[in-house]
């Protein structure tokens, strides 16, 4: 969701008249606090299905993922848009840590979106080191993976809301960066 959040954001500040190259005078502080967690929630998803160790301490993983997110938010706190992205990040932070260290997903939905039946047989197994299906044990199952985005959504899904928060804070941020107003002269 995230990049499709920041695609979208990069077409509509283009529509607006931004401009790319404004992208080049973001300063976000500590940068890597946003990057590094990406790859590692990559390797934790992808290596769960290869390798016992991520399926077993994917939430440490996880763990490690959301303090260098918490992290970033932190050190860019002044920027409103960066705050709104760091609340999707806690709404998904909350529901994760209270069912186990995995995220809920509902598996009705994933099958009304289409996902590959086989990535559901995965995710039925409960072998995913980063996500399990809701039960009616799940705490705050609302806020787990239950938002469908099926066909002809390009890459269908099961989001969160905290997915929607997260991918709306970034979009903003992108448009205050692409689309600058012009200062105010003064007469």
């Amino acid at each position: 969701m995230i990049a499709e959040g920041f695609l979208l954001s990069l077409i509509v500040g283009f529509l607006r008249g931004g401009r790319l190259s404004d992208l080049a005078d973001v300063r976000i502080s500590h940068i890597e606090l946003f990057i590094i967690p990406f790859f590692l929630k990559a390797l934790a998803f992808y290596g769960s299905s290869h390798y016992e160790f991520f399926s077993r301490y994917g939430y440490i993983f996880h763990l490690i993922v959301y303090i260098m997110l918490f992290m970033g938010v932190w050190y860019n706190r002044d920027n409103k848009y960066i705050v709104l992205a760091g609340l999707g990040i806690f709404l998904n932070a909350l529901v994760i840590y209270l069912n186990g260290g995995r995220m809920p997903v509902s598996v009705e939905m994933s099958r009304f979106a289409q996902i590959n039946p086989k990535d559901i047989e995965w995710l039925v197994s409960n072998n995913v080191a980063t996500h399990q299906p809701i039960t009616d044990k799940t705490l705050l199952w609302f806020l787990g993976d239950v938002i469908p985005l099926p066909k002809p959504y390009p890459f269908p899904k099961v989001i969160s809301i905290g997915d929607v928060v997260l991918a709306l804070g970034i979009f903003l941020y992108i448009q205050q960066q692409m689309v600058k107003r012009p200062k105010a002269k003064l007469s």
